[in-house]
């Protein structure tokens, strides 16, 4: 088979036609690789099977949860106002039970712990996807950290 290398080779080899040709599939998938290179990037992260970015919302929700746990234990001693929130723990110690108090107060940290490492996890959980980490290490380690809040 005649060598068509856009060189103008002109040889007859075989060996000669199938290096140009390599040569030419190369060109094509880097050049494509150029124009794909967001949209895989972008498919990897969210691939179906990759959990870990789903891990920040629900680590959001279990976060807000001692929340209502607190509202709740509040309202034993009154209608539970939000109004000022800071403030709500001098307004119920007198009107909650010992341990009911310190239920509330227990609740409410968890809470505040919560929000306040959340960032931190997200970031952790972004930069991993970025860094191309292995999915099943990251899930794991996303998973893990759900199941420690």
């Amino acid at each position: 088979m005649p060598c068509d290398a856009p060189q103008g080779c002109g040889c007859n080899d075989d060996l000669c036609y199938s290096i140009h040709m390599a040569a030419a599939i190369d060109r094509h998938q880097r050049q494509v690789g150029r124009n794909t290179q967001l949209v895989l990037l972008s498919t990897t992260t969210m691939s179906p099977t990759n959990y870990s970015l789903y891990c920040v919302p629900a680590a959001w929700v279990l976060s807000i949860l001692p929340h209502f746990y607190a509202a709740s234990v509040a309202g034993r001693g009154g209608k539970f106002d939000n109004t000022n929130p800071r403030n709500a723990a001098k307004n119920l110690e007198s009107k909650l039970t010992k341990s009911d108090f310190g239920r509330y107060q227990r609740a409410e940290a968890a809470q505040q712990n919560g929000f306040e490492n959340i960032a931190l996890f997200a970031t952790a959980v972004l930069v991993a996807n970025q860094a191309k980490l292995p999915i099943d290490t990251v899930n794991t380690a996303s998973f893990f950290y759900l199941a420690s809040r």
